[in-house]
Protein backbone atom coordinates (compact mmCIF):
# COMPACT_ATOMS: atom_id res chain seq x y z
CA UNK A 1 0.00 0.00 0.00
CA UNK A 2 1.42 3.22 -0.88
CA UNK A 3 1.40 6.52 1.24
CA UNK A 4 -1.55 8.79 0.58
CA UNK A 5 0.42 11.76 1.51
CA UNK A 6 3.04 11.46 -1.04
CA UNK A 7 0.07 12.02 -3.23
CA UNK A 8 -1.59 15.51 -1.48
CA UNK A 9 1.83 16.79 -1.31
CA UNK A 10 2.97 19.57 -3.29
CA UNK A 11 6.01 19.24 -5.35
CA UNK A 12 9.02 21.29 -4.02
CA UNK A 13 8.93 25.02 -4.74
CA UNK A 14 5.08 24.93 -5.14
CA UNK A 15 4.07 24.99 -1.53
CA UNK A 16 1.65 27.71 -0.19
CA UNK A 17 4.27 30.33 1.40
CA UNK A 18 3.31 33.59 3.30
CA UNK A 19 5.15 35.57 0.14
CA UNK A 20 3.08 33.76 -2.41
CA UNK A 21 -0.56 34.29 0.00
CA UNK A 22 0.57 37.84 0.40
CA UNK A 23 0.79 38.48 -3.39
CA UNK A 24 -2.40 36.49 -4.26
CA UNK A 25 -4.41 38.58 -1.64
CA UNK A 26 -2.55 41.94 -3.16
CA UNK A 27 -3.82 40.81 -6.79
CA UNK A 28 -7.18 39.62 -5.57
CA UNK A 29 -7.75 42.89 -3.56
CA UNK A 30 -6.82 44.86 -6.51
CA UNK A 31 -9.34 43.16 -8.93
CA UNK A 32 -11.77 43.28 -6.42
CA UNK A 33 -11.34 47.13 -6.03
CA UNK A 34 -11.21 47.79 -9.85
CA UNK A 35 -14.61 45.77 -10.16
CA UNK A 36 -16.35 47.87 -7.63
CA UNK A 37 -15.02 51.03 -9.09
CA UNK A 38 -15.99 50.38 -12.21
CA UNK A 39 -18.84 48.06 -12.11
CA UNK A 40 -22.41 49.37 -11.01
CA UNK A 41 -21.07 50.38 -7.03
CA UNK A 42 -18.31 52.82 -7.72
CA UNK A 43 -18.35 56.39 -7.73
CA UNK A 44 -20.29 57.76 -10.15
CA UNK A 45 -19.53 61.39 -12.27
CA UNK A 46 -16.90 64.43 -11.11
CA UNK A 47 -17.16 65.26 -7.59
CA UNK A 48 -17.29 69.13 -8.27
CA UNK A 49 -20.62 68.50 -10.63
CA UNK A 50 -22.98 70.57 -8.82
CA UNK A 51 -26.37 68.82 -7.84
CA UNK A 52 -28.43 72.17 -9.14
CA UNK A 53 -28.36 72.61 -12.72
CA UNK A 54 -29.57 75.76 -12.69
CA UNK A 55 -26.64 77.42 -11.54
CA UNK A 56 -24.52 77.13 -14.19
CA UNK A 57 -25.95 78.69 -17.07
CA UNK A 58 -26.91 82.03 -14.55
CA UNK A 59 -23.59 82.00 -13.67
CA UNK A 60 -22.69 82.22 -17.55
CA UNK A 61 -24.80 84.66 -18.34
CA UNK A 62 -22.63 86.51 -15.90
CA UNK A 63 -19.46 85.61 -16.49
CA UNK A 64 -20.28 86.63 -20.51
CA UNK A 65 -20.77 89.76 -19.76
CA UNK A 66 -17.55 90.46 -17.55
CA UNK A 67 -15.87 88.96 -20.03
CA UNK A 68 -16.93 91.35 -22.82
CA UNK A 69 -16.39 94.53 -20.68
CA UNK A 70 -13.03 93.39 -19.74
CA UNK A 71 -12.25 92.17 -23.49
CA UNK A 72 -13.05 96.00 -24.30
CA UNK A 73 -9.71 97.41 -21.86
CA UNK A 74 -6.64 98.00 -24.02
CA UNK A 75 -4.55 94.86 -24.23
CA UNK A 76 -1.86 94.76 -22.04
CA UNK A 77 0.71 94.75 -25.34
CA UNK A 78 0.01 98.43 -25.90
CA UNK A 79 0.75 99.47 -22.40
CA UNK A 80 3.71 101.81 -21.97
CA UNK A 81 4.57 101.30 -18.87
CA UNK A 82 3.92 99.24 -15.86
CA UNK A 83 1.96 102.26 -14.55
CA UNK A 84 -0.43 102.31 -17.48
CA UNK A 85 -0.57 98.44 -17.38
CA UNK A 86 -1.54 98.98 -13.63
CA UNK A 87 -3.95 101.46 -14.28
CA UNK A 88 -5.74 99.23 -17.07
CA UNK A 89 -5.86 96.33 -14.61
CA UNK A 90 -7.57 98.29 -12.07
CA UNK A 91 -10.26 98.57 -14.26
CA UNK A 92 -10.11 94.90 -15.08
CA UNK A 93 -9.86 94.06 -11.37
CA UNK A 94 -13.13 95.64 -10.35
CA UNK A 95 -15.04 94.53 -13.04
CA UNK A 96 -13.63 90.94 -11.33
CA UNK A 97 -14.90 91.92 -8.22
CA UNK A 98 -18.62 92.72 -9.61
CA UNK A 99 -18.36 89.31 -10.89
CA UNK A 100 -17.67 87.78 -7.47
CA UNK A 101 -20.39 89.97 -6.04
CA UNK A 102 -23.04 88.75 -8.86
CA UNK A 103 -21.93 84.93 -8.81
CA UNK A 104 -22.70 84.77 -4.90
CA UNK A 105 -25.42 86.10 -5.38
CA UNK A 106 -26.42 83.79 -7.83
CA UNK A 107 -26.14 80.93 -5.27
CA UNK A 108 -29.46 79.74 -4.72
CA UNK A 109 -30.65 80.74 -0.67
CA UNK A 110 -30.66 77.25 0.49
CA UNK A 111 -28.38 74.96 -1.93
CA UNK A 112 -27.72 71.36 -1.12
CA UNK A 113 -24.84 70.91 1.44
CA UNK A 114 -22.42 69.15 -1.36
CA UNK A 115 -23.21 72.49 -3.57
CA UNK A 116 -22.95 74.69 -0.68
CA UNK A 117 -19.22 73.51 -0.32
CA UNK A 118 -18.38 73.33 -3.55
CA UNK A 119 -19.76 76.55 -4.45
CA UNK A 120 -17.68 78.07 -0.86
CA UNK A 121 -14.66 77.11 -2.43
CA UNK A 122 -15.02 77.98 -5.97
CA UNK A 123 -16.36 81.42 -4.85
CA UNK A 124 -12.88 81.59 -2.00
CA UNK A 125 -10.89 80.64 -4.67
CA UNK A 126 -12.11 83.50 -7.01
CA UNK A 127 -11.83 86.10 -4.32
CA UNK A 128 -8.29 84.86 -3.48
CA UNK A 129 -7.62 85.08 -7.39
CA UNK A 130 -8.98 88.75 -7.44
CA UNK A 131 -6.80 89.66 -4.39
CA UNK A 132 -3.67 88.26 -6.41
CA UNK A 133 -4.50 90.80 -9.29
CA UNK A 134 -4.44 93.75 -6.37
CA UNK A 135 -1.12 92.59 -5.37
CA UNK A 136 0.17 92.55 -9.19
CA UNK A 137 -1.31 95.91 -9.40
CA UNK A 138 0.58 97.13 -6.37
CA UNK A 139 3.80 95.41 -7.71
CA UNK A 140 4.00 96.97 -11.34
CA UNK A 141 3.76 100.37 -9.42
CA UNK A 142 6.48 99.74 -6.90
CA UNK A 143 8.61 97.08 -8.67
CA UNK A 144 8.07 97.75 -12.59
CA UNK A 145 7.45 95.02 -14.65
CA UNK A 146 6.65 92.12 -12.59
CA UNK A 147 5.06 88.88 -13.17
CA UNK A 148 1.95 87.94 -12.04
CA UNK A 149 2.42 85.37 -9.06
CA UNK A 150 -1.06 83.45 -8.53
CA UNK A 151 -1.61 81.76 -5.03
CA UNK A 152 -1.89 78.56 -4.01
CA UNK A 153 -4.46 76.22 -2.45
CA UNK A 154 -3.93 72.55 -1.41
CA UNK A 155 -0.77 72.49 -3.94
CA UNK A 156 -3.01 73.48 -6.61
CA UNK A 157 -2.72 77.14 -8.11
CA UNK A 158 -6.41 79.06 -7.62
CA UNK A 159 -6.27 79.45 -11.68
CA UNK A 160 -6.18 75.90 -12.15
CA UNK A 161 -8.92 75.25 -9.56
CA UNK A 162 -11.27 78.32 -10.88
CA UNK A 163 -11.12 76.18 -14.07
CA UNK A 164 -11.89 73.37 -13.62
CA UNK A 165 -14.61 73.65 -11.53
CA UNK A 166 -16.04 75.73 -14.18
CA UNK A 167 -15.38 73.18 -17.25
CA UNK A 168 -17.03 70.46 -15.16
CA UNK A 169 -19.64 72.58 -14.55
CA UNK A 170 -20.30 73.87 -18.49
CA UNK A 171 -19.24 77.21 -17.48
CA UNK A 172 -16.66 77.95 -19.86
CA UNK A 173 -16.95 81.74 -19.76
CA UNK A 174 -16.14 81.57 -16.24
CA UNK A 175 -13.00 80.45 -16.42
CA UNK A 176 -10.27 83.01 -15.78
CA UNK A 177 -9.35 85.93 -17.80
CA UNK A 178 -6.52 85.55 -20.00
CA UNK A 179 -5.83 89.18 -19.74
CA UNK A 180 -2.22 89.76 -17.79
Amino acid sequence: MQNQTADTEMPDGQRWTIGRVTIALIIVSIIVFWAWALGPFGPRGNPDSLEDTTYGPTAEVHCRAALAEINALPLASTATSPADRADVLVEANAILDRLVDSLEASVEPNPSSHDKVILDKWLSDWNIYVADRYDHVDRLRTEGDVPFQVSRVESNSVTGRIDAFARVNNMDTCTVPLDL
